[in-house]
């Protein structure tokens, strides 16, 4: 396992008997009898609080971003890309967030949806999974073979696979048609190149590349607990800049190093999976007020457990195995309204033929689309429903991009049809927690309580980014003037 310093052994020894295939019940009874699991969670806990505090991510990125403004400024029309990214802030409020949105052209949110990300399936950039072992990889499609920086035996692996690798002899019944369980069976399109024009806008189309959930989570999220754990490190204090504190951060710093322009690590990714994230805010017409709509994340889902976001979300899935009928790309482009309506019916009816990608692809189609059409459109589109793209953000937690967007329902008839509180309620996905116990909450587009919806501390930072652009963008379509 290499040399772990010890709050990675904590880590590693706290969370190998558990996986995300134990019920929530069996998790609190773990974490109550394991006292390093307690330690653990208190300790990323007490981290995040410091990180949010201290705004370590936001003085450093608007340092970067502020040397940035002041090169394009300097070079004056001589440079060909200004840079398009500025740090988020909620409406309303005074303080930056972690978070990195994109200057994009939203001239027509609902038609370019589709024709905003080009996948190459045929180049995956890195090996099939991160632990570097080629014998026991099988290579689904081409791949150059690069190495991940950031590798490390997690947790994962202990509890999945009982060892580093994952098992490699499994039936396809069992383990899928590419021999290995979980994570690393799905692909998900990843940020390859991000360009910006002269004024700084994104160029589209962004490319990316199929890549592995579990490469993903390793050179990517791998850096969010690197974070919280190692904040509470002795020598990490208040008084340290943030460009000295970097030096605690040893997988985000790697990345850092590497490069001479910060802005060019994110959009410009090498040595890691960059996986884009899909963020919707659906606001749903309930007896004559639009409600944008809050979800809890529940304790059993992979990543922020507890924490507050919108509803749906995920990844940018893809089958790269075919481009014929591939409901995932349509003429070169990742079909991201497929993508949502998926995760829409995924989430919001705990719809089990969407969470997975059938080997069936062109049968899997079909079953999305009815589903979708029954439960979000309805018949004929009774349900007035639309979706439009309302940005692109970086999270800086784990520097990966996420695509924000607007699911806009404006039939009362959808609410009385599918209330989660009803007499005869919709089922939600196992990710949300119970309508009744949080898991839902509505806040009125019209007035301002919602500025406090989505408190930082306690949310997904794309789920802040989402909800607030989807707000901006279902009143400015309504026509919705705010109430003091």
């Amino acid at each position: 396992m290499g040399k772990l310093n010890s709050v990675e052994r904590l880590f590693v020894i706290a969370t190998s008997k558990l996986n995300d295939k134990h019920s929530e019940d069996e998790r609190e009874k773990f974490i109550s009898q394991n006292d390093k699991v307690k330690t653990l969670i208190n300790l990323i806990n007490e981290g995040r609080k410091k990180i949010y505090d201290e705004k370590f991510l936001e003085t450093l990125w608007s340092s970067i971003i502020n040397k940035e403004v002041e090169k394009s400024q300097n070079a004056g029309s001589v440079l060909k890309e200004k840079c398009g990214l500025s740090l988020y802030k909620i409406p309303g409020q005074d303080r930056n967030l972690p978070i990195l949105i994109a200057n994009i052209d939203s001239s027509d949110p609902e038609y370019q949806l589709n024709s905003i990300i080009k996948v190459n399936l045929k180049k995956s950039e890195y090996k099939i999974y991160s632990t570097n072992n080629k014998n026991d990889a099988i290579d689904f499609i081409p791949t150059e073979n690069k190495p991940l920086l950031l590798r490390k035996p997690y947790s994962r692996f202990l509890a999945r696979y009982k060892g580093e690798r994952p098992l490699v002899n499994r039936e396809p019944d069992n383990g899928g048609p590419y021999g290995f369980p979980d994570d690393y069976v799905g692909y998900n399109a990843s940020l390859k190149e991000m360009n910006f024009d002269s004024e700084g806008q994104v160029i589209f189309p962004i490319l990316c590349t199929p890549e592995l959930y579990g490469n993903i989570l390793d050179s990517s999220d791998s850096m969010i607990n690197e974070l919280y754990l190692q904040s509470l490190h002795d020598g990490y204090s208040d008084s340290v800049s943030p460009e000295n504190k970097l030096r605690f951060l040893k997988w985000r710093n790697s990345l850092h190093k590497k490069v001479d322009d910060p802005i060019n690590m994110l959009t410009h990714v090498q040595g890691r999976a960059a996986g884009f994230g899909l963020a919707a805010l659906t606001v749903i017409n309930i007896e004559g007020k639009y409600e944008a709509i809050r979800a809890k994340r529940s304790k059993i889902v992979g990543t922020f457990q507890g924490a507050y976001h919108v509803i749906p979300a995920g990844m940018a899935n893809l089958d790269p195995s075919s481009d014929k009928e591939n409901p995932y790309i349509e003429k070169g482009y990742l079909n991201i309204r497929y993508l949502i309506e998926k995760e829409f019916v995924e989430e919001w009816f705990s719809f089990e033929e969407a969470g997975y990608i059938n080997a069936n692809i062109g049968q899997q189609r079909t079953i999305i689309e009815n589903a979708v059409k029954r439960y979000l459109y309805g018949e004929n589109n009774c349900y007035d429903a639309k979706v439009f793209l309302t940005g692109i953000v970086f999270d800086l937690l784990n520097y990966r991009p996420e695509i924000c967007i607007l699911i806009l329902i404006n039939e009362k008839k959808w609410w009385e049809d599918h209330n989660p509180f009803g007499k005869d309620p919709t089922k939600l996905n196992y990710e949300i927690n119970d309508p009744h116990e949080g898991g839902i909450r509505q806040f009125n587009i019209a007035e301002n309580e919602l500025l406090t919806a989505m408190e930082p501390g306690k949310c997904c930072l794309s789920g802040i980014a989402s909800f607030y652009l989807g707000v901006q963008m279902a009143r400015k379509i309504l026509n919705i003037e705010v109430k003091d």
